[in-house]
């Protein structure tokens, strides 16, 4: 095999591949025994028919192709193997397959060579350590909400109340699709109407006819409803008030995997801090990539935002397919056409390219790697920190292989650990 460049630009470059004639026709012996027992001619039993009596029945280069196809994959993995920066799948033409030797060109999309300046001492607002007490308070809430019993009151509706109703919209007299319902339950204040629903309820009781006037929002999902103005009857059923819980040890131990409320909030701290450090790292990536893309110039050619977009919609279809949709029934759910899907990606694509020939230019010119087993631990475990994540509850699944096939994420890790030092305030 032969390999050389024939054509080279700053996100482009073309292999020109190149097989002598031994290495054809050890390809086709190796297509032949792989296909043979496909095979059954006259006077040969299905599988044993020899190789020169199946190209005179059906033509020397029966088992061309396919042969053709092995060869393109070595030719692929040696390009693989021997470049940098090359990404996703390539495009193949055939030079020639007829004469003494195989040639294929192999194109390929690359990551430009681009050397990123001025990536210290940017001065980005180091974050504070607090988490959002609103959260904790959320979180607690949740727990109550959840554990909350509705009783069935014969007093004015308030606030928070549950309310059993019937209900018939109108528009200009008329009654129109999913206006109507018998026997739903709904959450005083819980938003789940239109805007002045719920409201115009607070002060009824059960037993009561009430005419609920509304506007439907410019933006309603419904394009016959939008902007519209309406009428629902609604008939009160059944009010009900909310009996909550206290918040004591017994509802922890009882709807919880911890026993004391102080067992509880702990680890709702624990996990909002984790939560806290992840978004924190979140904005300072963000912050300094997005400072880098400003200052540094990097060009991208459209076979290289192509290819990033088709790894992206594959991302897509493999995520729908896992939840047993089709890529063409989204796109029909949507309303949107495969182009218009790229369109939509194609900044995003854009963006995530530039990440990551930044992040690849300072790891080159900084020599960062992981320098041994030792070090690759280390720092997965403080990833693993960063995350929440008890590093002691799974190191024992934590294998040297695993951490290898982890370094391309543990010298990201170790990257922007080395910007945090030189560019965060101190």
């Amino acid at each position: 095999m032969k390999v050389d460049v024939q054509k080279q630009e700053s996100c482009l470059k073309v292999f020109r591949v190149e097989f002598d004639k031994d290495e054809i026709k050890k390809a086709k012996v190796n297509a032949y025994k792989k296909d043979k027992s496909r095979y059954a001619l006259p006077g040969f039993r299905k599988g044993k028919v020899p190789m020169q009596v199946i190209e005179m029945h059906y033509g020397k280069d029966v088992f061309l192709m396919e042969a053709a196809e092995k060869l393109v994959n070595d030719g692929i993995m040696e390009i693989l193997t021997t470049n940098e920066k090359l990404v996703g799948e390539p495009s193949v033409d055939i030079v020639d397959l007829q004469g003494e030797t195989a040639i294929f060109d192999v194109e390929f999309a690359k990551l430009p060579d681009v050397k990123i300046e001025n990536y210290t001492g940017l001065d980005i607002e180091a974050p504070d350590n607090e988490i959002d007490e609103a959260k904790m308070d959320q979180e607690i809430n949740a727990l109550i909400e959840k554990n909350t019993r509705y009783e069935t009151v014969d007093t004015e509706i308030e606030d928070g109340y549950q309310v059993n109703i019937d209900f018939q919209g109108k528009i200009d007299g008329e009654e129109f699709e999913g206006g109507t319902s018998q026997g739903y339950d709904l959450k005083i204040g819980s938003k789940t109407f239109i805007e002045g629903f719920e409201e115009q309820l607070i002060g009824k009781k059960a037993g009561e006819t009430v005419d609920v006037n509304v506007t439907f929002p410019e933006d309603y999902h419904s394009e016959d409803l939008k902007g519209k103005e309406a009428v629902f009857t609604v008939t009160i059923n059944e009010v009900k008030k909310p009996i909550a819980p206290e918040l004591d040890d017994d509802l922890i131990s009882d709807t919880t995997d911890f026993e004391t409320v102080d067992e509880y909030k702990a680890d709702i701290r624990k996990y909002l801090e984790a939560e806290k450090r992840l978004k924190d790292e979140k904005d300072f990536r963000d912050a300094i990539l997005s400072k880098l893309m400003e200052s540094n110039e990097i060009e991208l050619g459209d076979k290289l935002i192509n290819t990033e977009v088709d790894r992206m919609i594959q991302d897509i279809t493999n995520e729908l397919q896992g939840m047993g949709v089709d890529y063409n029934m989204y796109l029909q759910f949507m309303g949107k056409t495969d182009e218009e899907v790229r369109a939509e990606q194609k900044e995003i694509a854009i963006d995530n390219l530039k990440r990551s020939i930044i992040s690849m230019s300072i790891i080159e010119q900084e020599n960062i790697e992981v320098k041994d087993k030792d070090e690759a631990r280390k720092l997965f475990k403080e990833m693993l920190e960063l995350q929440g994540t008890d590093y002691e509850e799974v190191k024992e699944h934590i294998t040297d292989e695993y951490l290898e096939s982890m370094n391309p994420q543990i010298v990201e890790f170790k990257l922007f650990e080395m910007l945090k030092e030189k560019n965060l305030k101190k």
